[in-house]
Formats: C-alpha cells, structure tokens, sequence
C-alpha cells in the first residue's frame, strides 16, 4: 500500500491577462531544464540512453512456452535496438524510398517493435503518425487520406483492418503484397542516418475520434525533448526504473515517457495487449512506473523503496476492488490483521512515514 503524493505543489501559474476569445490564458512553469542543443531531438534523445549504457535491458516482451502459456520477459539491448532500428530504418529508405519528413504510420498494440519502428522514424527524420489499435472503419481512412500517408506500419492482428480500409485510402500504397512480404535486411546496404534538426516535426498525434472526426496536433522535436524533460522533473525518473508499458503509445503522455526510458537507458516492458493479464504482467515485470493515460485526473503512489506508481483513478479503483474482495473472503484472522496493519499503515502517512517493518513484511509485500 503507497502514500497518496500530495498535489500542493504548483506546477504552472496563468500569465494576468493573457486570455483572449476563443483562447485560455498562457501559463508558465519553472524550471531548469539541462537540455543542451544536441539532445533537442528524439534521435538524439536515445543516442544518450544508448551511451549510458548500450547492454542495459531496455524493451522487455512476455515469453511463451509450447501451449502459449506467458513466461518470463525477454529483452533487447539498447545496442540490439539500435541495431533492429537500423534495419528497419534501410528498409524504409532502399525498399519504400521513405524521404525526409515523410509520414509513417504506426497501427498496433504497445509492443517492442512499436518502439524500434518510432526509432527507425527518428533516424530518418520521418514523421511518426500513430494510430489507435481500436480506432473504426471510418477514422483510419480519415487519418491516412488526412496526411497523405503512403506507408503504415502495423501489427499481423490488424492487417484484416488496413486492407478493408485501403480502398478509401488512395494514397496507401504499401498495404498489400508488401504487407507481408519479408526481406532479409542484412543483405542490403545499411543506410547511414539522416538526423532530424530540433524544428522538424516529430511526430502527429491524433485524437482517438470518439467525439467526431480525430484532430492532429504536430510536435516538432524540440516540443517532444522539452515536453519528456519536463515530465521527467515533475515524477522523478531515474536510470535503475522499469516501465510497463500497457496505456496507448498513440497518446502523448506514455510516448513522453518511453522517451524518458530511454533517455535514462532504463527498462521497459510491454503487457501482453490484454488488461485482463496486466496484474500477472506487472507480478512478472515488477515494474516501478506506470503511467496515466490522461494527465490530469491522476494520482501517484510512492513505494517504501521511492518507486513512482502513476496511473488513472480507474486503474487503482480496480486494484482497491481485488484487494478487498481479497480481505473480505479470507475472513476471521486475515481481516483482522489487514485492517489493524492498514489503520496503523494509514497513521505512519498521517505522521509523514510510508514504511512499517512489520506490516510491510507480513501484509503488505503479499
């Protein structure tokens, strides 16, 4: 059980006055930001986890064993990243001559690839235009014909999905036989990368269109980098933290914070792409972030070893149901002692404390 994180602390303040019809006032927010010119773009944002350290653990996917049955994670080095995305980065420029600032479309579960193909992108210079996996028939021809995308890049489970849509799309020229036709990259000529400047777009995210049609914001490389160090302040990330990765990397929010990942040479692992196994993935994982889908609302738990939980309210709602069914079915003793371990628990964050090294020990770590 965490400390609920005060939320006293003021984050940005309006400018008087600085409203006008149609618009809300502008806001500022201090800070000090080491953001040097050389790390203004998300190439460069992971060239310095990649630097920090090259063999760290960085994109960790569920294993399986010979009845599907989920296992341990596996993982890819930032140095096997590194390499998977420069091979993909050469298929997009010999096989699908992708230029400079092209659009790219990304239509998938979180996953690792998901990851290297976003990387392939920012050593490109492409321009990343996400897409939600739950997105209907009429919102992925809106996104395609809306930036003029001729390759989109998607997970085998939605293939179906892309090629239904590709008769509305004109401009989608690779979802058909190139769909599923499979190069070995190691016989063709590594391109070398082509680095994006802070001023070119990174990245268009689209709105889920679940209230009309999805509306795109643009973020150049240097809004991204600014927007991932100013997260990366306000919830303390450090290099040793493991992420999952479970809420939409199509909303800004977790893309921010894959970046900081990554930046850090942290760790990352992908749930399964069902909520219904998350709690066994996070049991397997033992991540010490996860993160909200919306920035606000949102809460914050603090473990006793200072790892951040963040999430919705929904998410924690549901751990707080299982928790208490769990209490209430046991019964007899096991009640008694949950709720005298949590009213002493609840007292210590009263008096400014999250650890107990009896309840902690005998309930808490259950």
């Amino acid at each position: 059980m965490g400390a609920a994180e005060s939320t006293s602390r003021v984050f940005s303040q309006e400018i008087p006055f600085s409203d006008a019809p149609g618009y809300g006032p502008i806001r500022t927010a201090p800070g000090n930001l080491p953001l040097a010119d050389h790390t203004t773009t998300l190439w460069e944002n992971f060239k310095v986890g990649l630097s920090v350290g090259a063999d760290n653990q960085y994109l960790g996917t569920r294993s399986r064993n010979a009845s599907g049955k989920a296992g341990p994670y596996t993982w890819l080095t930032y140095n096997e990243a590194h390499d998977r995305a420069t091979r993909i980065a050469t298929g997009f420029h010999h096989l699908l001559k992708v230029g400079r600032q092209e659009v790219v479309g990304l239509f998938s579960k979180n996953r690792a690839e998901w990851i290297l193909t976003e990387i392939a992108c920012n050593r490109m210079s492409y321009v990343v235009v996400p897409l939600y996996d739950t997105l209907g028939p009429k919102a992925i021809p809106f996104i395609l014909n809306h930036t003029n995308m001729r390759v989109l890049v998607c997970s085998g489970d939605l293939v179906a999905t892309v090629l239904q849509a590709k008769g509305d799309c004109p401009s989608l020229e690779f979802a058909s036989v190139h769909i599923v036709l499979c190069i070995d990259m190691r016989l063709l000529h590594l391109v070398p990368p082509s680095p994006p400047l802070p001023s070119d777009v990174s990245t268009i995210c689209y709105t889920s269109g679940t209230t009309g049609d999805p509306k795109g914001a643009i973020l150049t490389h240097r809004n991204y980098t600014t927007a991932t160090l100013m997260l990366a302040d306000r919830i303390d990330c450090r290099g040793h933290m493991v992420h999952i990765s479970y809420l939409p990397l199509p909303h800004v929010m977790e893309r921010c914070v894959t970046s900081i990942i990554a930046r850090l040479g942290a760790s990352m692992g992908f749930y399964q792409g069902d909520v219904v196994h998350l709690m066994d993935d996070m049991a397997e994982l033992k991540p010490h972030l996860y993160i909200p889908l919306h920035i606000s609302p949102y809460a914050i738990c603090c473990g006793q070893h200072g790892g951040r939980f963040v999430s919705v309210p929904r998410l924690f709602n549901r751990v707080y149901d299982k928790i208490v069914q769990g209490v209430a079915s046991a019964g007899g003793v096991k009640k008694l002692m949950f709720d005298y371990a949590y009213a002493t628990k609840k007292q210590g964050l009263a008096d400014g404390t999250n650890v107990h090294a009896l309840w902690d020990a005998l309930v808490f770590s259950k």
